[in-house]
């Protein structure tokens, strides 16, 4: 007899207002486990999970964290197969921006080599346009620096003071260059005939 009034002590406690009030606004999930196969209790109805037994509670919170680390894992495993396939895209779209920017740069250095050879074989023209001016008795002028003068250098501006002369021995070959200072410059007109002494 004093078994039956524990059992039906133990069974009316949780079947209280306030605990299971308690166990309804819990935050945290709830598992209850009277031990009573034949009856629900008001606590059963309210918890989060209602097992019959302790044992049963145990083989169900063990069996929810194991599935629990099981997702986790899962998830994990996602995450990283996610970033490492991210990884070998980002390397490949660099592997291939390297090709391009290496291909643009072999093509600029292909095209500043084209240009600087036009400019060189331009540069051989003129010095060979230039010789060949001096073996036909003409003067080549330029000024200090280099510059070549022509007749609107003289024209035009304040002439240079100074020149230098290329001239080229028609006999020999052999090119001379002379400094000149210019004191006086007068331009001269074609049709008046100067004498000697002027």
């Amino acid at each position: 007899m004093a078994e039956l009034i524990d059992i039906i002590s133990a069974f009316f406690c949780m079947s209280v207002f306030e605990i299971c009030k308690a166990i309804a606004y819990c935050p945290v999930p709830v598992v209850t486990a009277i031990g009573h196969f034949e009856d629900v209790s008001i606590a059963d109805e309210v918890a989060w999970k209602a097992e019959k037994t302790p044992t049963g509670a145990a083989r169900f919170l063990t069996q929810s964290v194991n599935e629990s680390l099981t997702e986790l894992r899962l998830r994990v495993d996602s995450v990283s197969r996610r970033a490492q396939k991210r990884v070998s895209v980002e390397r490949q779209q660099l592997a291939r921006l390297e090709l391009r920017l290496s291909e643009s740069a072999r093509r600029s250095i292909a095209v500043e080599k084209r240009t600087l050879s036009g400019i060189e074989q331009t540069l051989n023209l003129v010095k060979k346009s230039s010789e060949k001016t001096l073996e036909r008795g003409f003067a080549l002028m330029r000024d200090t620096t280099g510059h070549v003068l022509t007749a609107a250098s003289f024209l035009s501006g304040t002439p240079p003071k100074k020149l230098v002369l290329s001239l080229k021995d028609g006999k020999t070959g052999t090119q001379l260059e002379l400094d000149a200072d210019i004191t006086t410059i007068r331009k001269r007109d074609p049709d008046i005939k100067e004498s000697a002494n002027d």
